[in-house]
């Protein structure tokens, strides 16, 4: 039996803030045009709080960078931010690649498909279901510009939900989805299990 585990929320910016549902660990990072600004697929912006009722979880730990460097092309930097502040942003060695940024939130109940029923409505861009080997739930919006792809997946393990933002330079979102769901598969391999 699935169990919801209520957390404390602290809201973002974006479509996930208009549901007030996204918290975990994360940081801003650069963008791929080099402005510094994010707009993921789903306006999602990275927190730093976590819940004192469930145990703070490092995304970073789950995330094989050499996978995502196959699928990409380039090499890729990892950084999880200090023990009492962690983050989990993923760089690229070339200008214009992707930058990622994960993040989680210990959901309320009724989880991610609960909460889709208020994120969607808010979302830019084409949003898709996803089967993702041993998760509850996962789905997957990108959105192309003319600045830049960007490419917003989430994962629900029992009560957990992980989140990646990517962005890169427009040139191949198929690519980037391609990336985001490999991040996918990792994070819903490496979750907590309850």
């Amino acid at each position: 039996m699935k169990h919801r585990a209520a957390s404390v929320v602290v809201p973002v910016i974006g479509a996930v803030a208009a549901a007030g549902l996204l918290t975990g660990c994360g940081a801003s990072g650069p963008s791929a045009d080099g402005s510094g600004a994010s707009t993921p697929a789903s306006g999602a912006a990275p927190s730093t709080a976590s819940s004192s009722a469930q145990p703070v979880v490092q995304p970073c730990d789950a995330i094989d960078t050499a996978k995502l460097e196959s699928v990409l092309g380039y090499a890729m930097s990892k950084n999880t931010g200090t023990k009492s502040n962690p983050s989990c942003v993923l760089t690229p060695a070339v200008r214009g690649g992707a930058v990622f940024q994960l993040n989680y939130q210990w959901w309320f109940k009724g989880g991610l498909a609960a909460s889709w029923k208020t994120m969607s409505k808010s979302i830019s861009g084409k949003a898709t279901t996803v089967t993702v080997p041993g998760a509850d739930d996962a789905r997957v919006v990108v959105n192309s510009t003319k600045k830049a792809d960007y490419v917003t997946g989430f994962v629900e393990n029992d009560a957990l939900v992980q989140v990646v933002d990517a962005e890169a330079l427009p040139k191949d979102a198929a690519r980037l989805k391609r990336a985001v769901l490999e991040a996918l598969a990792e994070l819903s391999a490496g979750a907590p299990k309850s």
